[in-house]
C-alpha cells in the first residue's frame, strides 16, 4: 500500500490541563509491562510499562484531530472504534523496537467490540518535554521500492501536547530512552477490513 504522506502531525494539540487530568486518571490504574498482542515479549523487542484507559473525555478530545489527519493526509480510511488508550513510560534503557501496530489475526480477538476490525489508524501524543529525557526518538521506515531502508525521525515531537497520526500498518518504533522518562499516550482506531 503506497503512502505519500505517512503521518500527520500537530503542535500543542492538547494543553497542560488535559496532560494534568490524564496522568490523574491514569494514577489507579494499574501498570503493567508492555506486551505485543497481549502476549509478553522478548525485553530485545520491547520494554516499556503502560497502563490503559477509556474515559469518553480522552476520546472527545483527540478525535477531531484523527478525523482532519485522515482527511489532510487524504488516507481516507474508514474506522468506526477505538481501543483503550494505552498511557506509555519509557525509562532508562526502555524502547519499543520495529514494529506496525496491526494484529496478527483480526478475526482472533477476545473483545467482540474488536473482532473482525483492524487497526487503520494510530496516535501518539507526547506527554512531557522532550528536554526531560534524552533518546526515545520516535522513527518510521518507510521501505522504498527496492526494499532498503529508509529511516525517517520524527522531529515534530518535541513538547508536551504535541500529537502525531499515521497509518497503523506503517514499520515504526521508539529509540531507547538514555536518560530520564519519555511519557506519551497510544490511541489505535480501528474498522472493517480494507478492501
Amino acid at each position: 500500500m503506497f503512502i505519500k504522506t505517512p503521518y500527520w502531525y500537530f503542535k500543542n494539540a492538547v494543553d497542560s490541563f488535559f496532560i494534568k487530568a490524564l496522568t490523574e486518571a491514569t494514577e489507579k490504574e494499574k501498570t503493567i509491562r508492555g506486551k505485543i498482542d497481549g502476549r509478553k515479549v522478548n525485553v530485545k523487542r520491547r520494554e516499556s510499562d503502560v497502563k490503559f484507559i477509556s474515559q469518553q473525555w480522552v476520546y472527545d478530545a483527540l478525535m477531531p484531530y484523527i478525523r482532519t489527519a485522515n482527511q489532510s493526509a487524504k488516507w481516507d480510511y474508514d474506522f468506526n472504534y477505538c481501543e483503550s488508550a494505552q498511557y506509555t513510560i519509557y525509562k532508562k534503557g526502555q524502547h519499543y523496537g520495529w514494529h506496525t501496530d496491526m494484529a496478527d489475526d483480526p478475526y482472533d480477538m477476545e473483545d467482540t467490540n474488536f473482532k473482525g476490525k483492524v487497526r487503520k489508524l494510530s496516535c501518539t501524543l507526547l506527554l512531557n518535554d522532550a528536554k526531560e529525557f534524552k533518546g526515545g526518538d520516535f522513527e518510521f521506515d518507510l521501505r522504498n521500492i527496492r526494499d532498503e531502508e529508509n529511516i525517517v525521525k520524527v522531529t515534530e515531537l518535541k513538547n508536551k501536547g504535541d500529537l502525531i497520526v499515521f497509518p497503523s500498518h506503517l514499520w515504526h518504533r521508539v529509540k531507547p530512552v538514555t536518560s530520564g522518562k519519555r511519557l506519551s499516550l497510544v490511541v489505535w482506531f480501528i474498522g472493517p477490513p480494507f478492501k
